[in-house]
């Protein structure tokens, strides 16, 4: 199952909304949400079947010895454990210059002080309260080992940062952090749009009233020679057969809008993505007291279940920083089958869920643990999509 690397490069402004229909009402909850793996999984998937002939289920063939079989549903669609279809293994944004940022993991916080960014410290599992407590049985609390302050939310670090969390050897409070964290504006700008308001029971327009949906689009920069440059996005692809990526790069289409994108691909000849990170990783394994997995994109939340998600292969998480959900649908335009997908609660991607070494296992044991959670998803639904796919970390 080769791997490849694709940059998608913005040919056409791409426009990040909230969770509302184009012709929503008032009654519509406001929420900024980044775009779904589903989407690039689409358009890099769509680009890939095109250049080998297949335009459709009709004759999807031609495509099936790279991408697998057609599916109707990605929910349940099978992912790359069953290697049967190619699945998306994730993405990250990527700056006007080419490096790539990832989601801030959530037990990571970051102050902002007088403009600057510096470490606040971690969260780490710190056993039981000793009394009563408000966690469901089997759930520890999380521990803050740092200086608080005005923390923040959200954002992105880039992928030295990033190695250095997963590795158990995050930076100590008070480091600066300004080159290696950053914050929603310096990636979009804001555009906000108007629309005539609905009354949506009776499905009608709202006479002389308007409202404002809010957009996204990411901001460009200047490089050091004075030129723009425009932000976009890295991702990998696991396919079930190869291929020659030279012949598929060129123009795709992202999303409802068909927004024009140039996606260019690299074979990793063999390699896994992002395998610099993971050798410090089981290198570090040995003198840690747990291992964690952290969302590289939105999971699917599972119905009824304290954290969101059900044992991940056997094992349950004995604690979980989490940020707030969102609630997300969508349209299925399949042919005859039109309908609204069902809504579903996204884990946002960031979140870290904490999990304790078993007895018994050492050495090896956990190196092999850690390696085969690479790039895994964290549930099945949606995991060809791309959704809930994690990379392993520990913390001592």
């Amino acid at each position: 199952m080769p791997d490849f690397e694709i940059h998608v490069a913005p040919e056409d402004p791409l426009l990040f909304g909230d969770n509302r229909s184009a012709r929503a009402g008032e009654d519509h909850a406001l929420r900024d949400q980044d775009p779904s793996p589903a989407v690039l999984y689409g358009a890099i998937g769509a680009r890939i079947a095109a250049r080998l002939g297949a335009h459709g289920e009709s004759d999807w063939n031609a495509a099936e010895p790279v991408l697998g079989p057609f599916v109707a549903d990605l929910e349940t669609a099978p992912g790359t454990a069953s290697g049967e279809r190619a699945a998306l293994l994730g993405f990250a944004l990527r700056d006007g210059g080419g490096r790539p940022w990832f989601p801030c993991p959530l037990h990571l916080a970051i102050s902002r002080t007088a403009g600057r960014l510096f470490a606040a410290g971690v969260l780490r599992p710190a056993g039981s309260d000793g009394g009563l407590s408000f966690l469901p049985a089997g759930l520890e609390r999380l521990a803050f080992d740092g200086t608080p302050g005005d923390d923040l939310e959200g954002g992105w670090i880039e992928l030295d940062l990033l190695g250095r969390v997963l590795a158990g050897t995050p930076p100590a409070p008070g480091t600066s952090l300004s080159l290696e964290f950053r914050t929603e504006e310096r990636f979009f700008r804001r555009e906000p749009r108007l629309g005539l308001a609905m009354t949506n029971h009776t499905n009608t327009a709202t006479e002389a009233r308007l409202f404002s949906r809010p957009y996204r689009r990411f901001a460009t920069e200047l490089s050091s020679n004075g030129t723009s440059q425009t932000a976009g996005f890295v991702a990998w692809l696991r396919t079930v057969g190869a291929g020659d990526p030279t012949d598929w790069d060129g123009v795709g289409f992202l999303g409802g809008d068909r927004r024009r994108v140039t996606l260019s691909f690299r074979d990793l000849a063999g390699e896994r993505p992002l395998t610099d990170l993971l050798a410090p990783v089981l290198d570090a394994s040995e003198a840690s007291a747990g291992w964690f997995a952290y969302l590289l994109t939105p999971a699917i939340a599972e119905p009824g279940r304290p954290l969101g998600i059900a044992p991940w292969h056997g094992r349950e998480p004995v604690a979980a920083a989490l940020g707030r959900t969102t609630a997300v649908s969508g349209w299925s335009g399949a042919a005859r089958r039109s309908a609204p997908r069902p809504i579903r609660t996204l884990i946002p991607a960031g979140s870290v869920y904490f999990f304790r070494w078993s007895e018994g296992e050492t050495g090896e044991v956990r190196r092999t643990l850690l390696a085969e959670r690479w790039f895994d998803s964290i549930s099945p639904r949606g995991a060809a999509a791309g959704f809930g796919r994690a990379l392993v970390g520990v913390w001592t």
